[in-house]
């Protein structure tokens, strides 16, 4: 019997090959596209700090570019991308809007480092926490730290140790460093997480005790006072053991990076950087704190003028060391001043020392950053008023106020509006006020 070979067209055997490596090809796609593995804030986030920065992180290499010209954002906000291996970072350079709903899209035409797009191109929102201020309460009792919504009235307790003694808000407003008493009759400085309102203990001073722990503006260092040593030193932040810096008391940071602080052996402020190399320096007899101009340019303190009869406030030039009397004619006490964040307004504490016009408390004053326009905000002649802080937009100063003739009297929180608008009583007791940005 004859057997004939049946024949098949050739390219019938190439279709099921054909069809496999589409299929093959097509999961190897679709399992290579990128993904954002890690969102933050977390789609729905709440109350999440002015300065907090947005991050994603991806499963794979990215294009840096592509991934970076398909981030929207609703309301759009200026800022700056880093990366980190394959995490994005956009940090805002201005504060989220105060209570505002973030919407975050990434775009299709994200891409990964070969090419290829995203497996999803995720929408999530968050929400901005109101611009909030931090204080210590109670005035006459073991102190915590606390924060309010000056608008809501929300209070939110921070440490529940007790015995702070004072803190300083990170420049990014994502950190609080503070100091807190121990079991050894001293105290230690820790730093607290305003995401997590988590507290970790840097570092015990043991007996001695340490105090006002303020970061840099660049978050690169931390100087604190050793008050039962009249030293101060520095604690590198991405790591390391503190060092002594010098002698010197009431340490204060330019917004870049210069530190101002008294010494009180030679009767004079002492401009350094971070390394202790003196920049310049002046002579002043009262020691009492200052306050650095936005730009950092100047370092204004109260001073006593040539006949040492009232407190004048000088701003000193840190380039040329030239000095300028702010407070103008009169017979007058000033002291406290405080810069605005834009740089335009100062506040200050003003007593006349005159017969006619002398309270017995100081009053909350304000006058443009060169000395002109000088004017009140309140006039509660039996009050002091004291410890000024700026709200981030320019719009509010907080302050300590304390009566003057009634000692057992606690001090009060308050806020009023730059024009002398809308004063609010916020905390009885509290103290220490600083908005977090």
């Amino acid at each position: 019997m004859l057997f004939r070979r049946r024949t098949f067209p050739r390219g019938l055997f190439l279709v099921p090959i054909v069809i496999l490596s589409l299929i093959g090809g097509w999961l190897l796609f679709t399992r290579e596209r990128p993904t954002p593995t890690n969102l933050f804030p977390a789609p729905g986030a709440v109350a999440i700090p002015g300065l907090a920065p947005i991050q994603i992180t991806f499963s794979s290499a990215m294009n840096h570019e592509a991934v970076e010209q398909n981030l929207f954002l609703e309301p759009t906000h200026p800022g700056s991308f880093a990366w980190e291996g394959d995490t994005l970072t956009f940090t805002p350079s201005t504060p989220w809007p105060s209570g505002a709903v973030i919407s975050a899209t990434l775009g299709t035409g994200a891409r990964s480092a070969l090419g290829l797009p995203l497996a999803e191109a995720p929408t999530w929102s968050f929400s901005v926490a109101r611009t909030m201020l931090a204080y210590l309460w109670p005035a006459d009792g073991t102190a915590n730290l606390y924060m309010l919504d000056p608008v809501g009235g929300t209070v939110i307790q921070l440490t529940e140790m007790g015995g702070v003694l004072e803190f300083s808000v990170g420049a990014n407003g994502l950190a609080v460093y503070f100091s807190a008493r121990n079991n050894s009759g001293g105290s230690g400085v820790w730093t607290l997480d305003l995401l997590t309102r988590e507290s970790t203990p840097l570092f015990d001073c043991g007996q001695d005790l340490c105090a006002l722990p303020q970061p840099s503006a660049g978050g690169t260092w931390l100087v604190y006072e050793n008050t039962s040593q009249g030293e101060l030193w520095l604690l590198p932040l991405a790591g390391g053991a503190p060092f002594r810096l010098g002698l010197g008391t009431r340490p204060q940071w330019s917004t870049d990076d210069k530190l101002a602080f008294y010494d009180r052996a030679t009767q004079t402020f002492q401009i350094v950087d971070p390394t202790g190399v003196v920049l310049a320096s002046f002579p002043n007899q009262m020691g009492e704190p200052g306050a650095w101009s936005a730009d950092g340019a100047y370092f204004t303190t109260p001073n006593t003028d040539a006949q040492a009869e009232s407190s004048r406030l000088y701003a000193f030039l840190t380039i040329n060391g030239l000095i300028n009397d702010l407070s103008g004619e009169g017979f007058v006490e000033d002291t406290s001043p405080a810069y605005s964040p834009d740089g335009q307004w100062l506040v200050f504490a003003r007593k006349f020392l005159d017969a006619e016009r002398w309270t017995p408390g100081r009053q909350v004053w304000v006058m443009e950053a060169n000395g002109d326009n000088a004017h009140p905000l309140t006039n509660d002649e039996f009050f002091s008023h004291t410890s000024f802080a700026w709200s981030p937009d320019n719009q509010f100063i907080a302050f300590v106020k304390a009566h003057r003739t009634a000692p057992d009297a606690r001090p009060e929180l308050w806020m009023i509006g730059r024009d002398g608008s809308n004063p609010v009583q916020l905390v009885i007791g509290g103290y220490a006020p600083q908005w977090i940005p």
